[in-house]
C-alpha cells in the first residue's frame, strides 16, 4: 500500500516546478542522486552495525536509538562517497563515451 501511494505521488508531482530553490529542494535532491548508491551500501551497513552492536547487551532503548542514528549516518556518508567516486565518474565516461559515437 505504501508503495502504491508513493508512486501514485511521484507521478503527480513528477512535473511539478518549484517557484525558487529552497535548502530542502536542494538536499532533496542530491539525496534523489544518490539513492542507487545508498541502496547499494544500506545493508552492508546495518549487517555490520548490527554485528558490532549483538554483544552489547544494553539495559535500555537509547543505545539502540544511537546505534540506529550512527547508521543512518554512516549510510549516507559510505553512499556518498560511492556517488561521488564510482558512480559520477562512470556517468561523465558513459556521456563522454556516447559524444564520440554520435
Amino acid at each position: 500500500m505504501i508503495a502504491l501511494s508513493v508512486t501514485i505521488i511521484l507521478f503527480l508531482t513528477a512535473n511539478m516546478q518549484q517557484a525558487k530553490t529552497s535548502t530542502w529542494h536542494n538536499l532533496l535532491r542530491y539525496l534523489g542522486k544518490i539513492s542507487y548508491s545508498l541502496f547499494l551500501v544500506h545493508f552492508p551497513i546495518l549487517l555490520l552495525m548490527k554485528a558490532a552492536f549483538v554483544g552489547m547487551e544494553f539495559k535500555s532503548t537509547m543505545p539502540g536509538g544511537i546505534a540506529m542514528l550512527i547508521t543512518w549516518a554512516a549510510s549516507l556518508l559510505m553512499a556518498d562517497i560511492l556517488y561521488r567516486t564510482v558512480e559520477k565518474p562512470a556517468e561523465k565516461m558513459l556521456k563522454s563515451r556516447s559524444k564520440l559515437n554520435v
